[in-house]
C-alpha cells in the first residue's frame, strides 16, 4: 500500500531510505527506482524532488560527510586540544566510521570528486576536512609547528587514514582489522609523522 506524503517529506524519506539500501547491497546497485519501490511509490516520483540518480547520491553523501565529521568529533572531544592524541582518535573515528559504512564512504568520495552542480556534497565534505584542520592547528601550535600551513602538514595524515580505511575495507590481508590493532597503528604512525617533521 502506498505511503502518503506531504511536498517536501518524499525527498527525506527518499534520502533516508537510500541510506538503508546502502546498508544492504553495493552502491552501484542501489536505485532511485530502489528508493520508490521501497517506500511505496510511482518510480517518476523521485523526479519531483531529484534530477536523476546523482543529484540523490549527492544528498546522501552530504550527510554522511556531516556523520563522518560528528563521528571524528565525538572520538577527539575526551582529548586535550594540544593533545596529538587528539588526531589520533579524529583518524580512528574516520577508519570506523568507513568500515562500518562502506557503501556510504564509496558514494561520499565519487560525489565529492564531482565537478558538476552536485555542490552540496563537497561542501559537506570541506566542513568535515575544515574541522579536521581547526583541530589540527590547535595541537601544531600546541606542539611548535604554528609557523607551517595545517593543510599541508594535514595532508599526509588525512591521506593516510583514508588509504588505512579504504584497504581495511577491501579486507586486505595485510592489515588487522581489529578496533585495537587499528589505534595502535595510527598512534604509532601520527606519533612518528610529528617526530619525523620537527
Amino acid at each position: 500500500m502506498s505511503k502518503t506524503y506531504h511536498h517536501g517529506d518524499l525527498r527525506q524519506a527518499l534520502i533516508a531510505e537510500t541510506l538503508k539500501l546502502l546498508k544492504l547491497k553495493p552502491a552501484e546497485q542501489v536505485s532511485v527506482a530502489d528508493a520508490a519501490r521501497e517506500l511505496g511509490v510511482s518510480s517518476g516520483a523521485p523526479y519531483r524532488h531529484f534530477k536523476d540518480r546523482d543529484a540523490l547520491l549527492a544528498e546522501v553523501a552530504a550527510i554522511g560527510f556531516d556523520s563522518l565529521r560528528d563521528r571524528m568529533s565525538r572520538e577527539m572531544d575526551p582529548f586535550d586540544p594540544g593533545d596529538i592524541d587528539r588526531i589520533v582518535a579524529g583518524g580512528c573515528g574516520y577508519i570506523f566510521f568507513s568500515v562500518e559504512n562502506p557503501e556510504l564512504f564509496h558514494v561520499m568520495w565519487g560525489a565529492a570528486r564531482l565537478k558538476d552542480a552536485h555542490e552540496v556534497a563537497q561542501k559537506s565534505g570541506e566542513r568535515c576536512y575544515r574541522n579536521f584542520i581547526e583541530n589540527l592547528a590547535r595541537v601544531m601550535a600546541a606542539k611548535g609547528f604554528d609557523s607551517r600551513e595545517p593543510t599541508v602538514f594535514g595532508t599526509p595524515l588525512w591521506t593516510m587514514v583514508h588509504g588505512f580505511a579504504s584497504l581495511v575495507i577491501a579486507e586486505n590481508r595485510m592489515l588487522d582489522r581489529d578496533s585495537a590493532s587499528i589505534r595502535r597503528q595510527v598512534a604509532d604512525a601520527t606519533h612518528a609523522y610529528f617526530r619525523g617533521m620537527a
